[in-house]
């Protein structure tokens, strides 16, 4: 919660909609789905417009799969996991590693019913982990194939 709040403050005042993405991500997983849904509804009009750019680099895109299973926001999740499909088998980066690319695919193939397809984007992100050597986003990513 005092994350939440610190964040707050800052994206109120924020004058790129990119930086709601972090938002939403942060606010869906403290629960606060209502505030997570409307930093969406700011995010995803310039995402669909510029695609990841260097100030809302792909990995910083990839978070947004977490509040959209939260939300059960199938139509924004096919229009996100169209937008990550090219960077599969890669990871994120924004001032550090974001994570692999194919565990937000994974959320979001599962969130539109595609068990055997999230199985797979999740099994590709925990070898990614592996080789990489990313022990955190490694059991992050088991412990989502693993609650399929």
């Amino acid at each position: 919660e005092e994350i939440r709040d610190e964040l707050g403050e800052g994206v109120a005042g924020a004058a790129r909609p990119e930086w709601r993405g972090v938002a939403a991500y942060v606010e869906a997983a403290t629960g606060h789905l209502d505030a997570a849904a409307a930093h969406l509804d700011a995010f995803f009009p310039v995402l669909d417009e510029h695609g990841p750019t260097i100030i809302n680099p792909v990995g910083v895109a990839a978070w947004m799969a977490a509040p959209l299973c939260a939300l059960g926001d199938t139509a924004r999740a096919a229009r996100l996991e169209a937008i990550l499909a090219p960077s599969a088998g890669l990871g994120g980066f924004a001032a550090g590693f974001t994570g692999p690319i194919d565990y937000g695919l994974g959320l979001l193939a599962r969130l539109r019913g595609d068990e055997p397809l999230a199985r797979r984007r999740l099994a590709a992100a925990v070898a990614f982990c592996r080789r990489l050597g990313a022990p955190a986003w490694q059991a992050r990513c088991e412990a989502a194939r693993a609650g399929g």
